[in-house]
């Protein structure tokens, strides 16, 4: 496994979904809560692309926790399914701007943002 990656992108939609490479079903659009997830998909509200791009940090939640404050709650701490033991992160245009192999056919992910709404970073642990 990798153990950390981190990439600044501005996702069109100001939307980002984590799922296995095979793909997953979204959580329902018209809620529209900031993280939201289905068991095969998470999404989490970042940072408008039109206000610049958000800083991603992909990798195993050792590696991530947030340094800062690390007591920190995650807004996301839960299960999706991973078939392919391959995690993607992607835009709502199906764009994969990140991937990393997972260890199992489920995957434990922890989601840490720096805004409740509309964060310039988003820190994603897996175990």
């Amino acid at each position: 496994m990798v153990m950390r990656i981190t990439k600044r992108y501005a996702p069109a939609y100001s939307r980002i979904y984590i799922s296995d490479a095979s793909g997953g079903t979204p959580p329902d659009p018209t809620i529209m809560q900031p993280v939201m997830s289905t068991p095969t998909c998470v999404s989490v509200s970042v940072l408008m692309d039109q206000d610049g791009p958000t800083t991603f940090t992909l990798g195993d939640f050792r590696e991530v926790i947030p340094q800062r404050v690390p007591q920190q709650a995650p807004v996301f701490d839960g299960m999706i399914d991973t078939p392919e033991a391959h995690l993607v992160i992607s835009t709502a245009e199906s764009v994969v701007f990140m991937d990393m192999p997972v260890r199992g056919k489920t995957t434990r992910v922890r989601i840490w943002t720096n805004h409740p709404t509309e964060p310039d970073e988003v820190i994603i642990g897996v175990e």
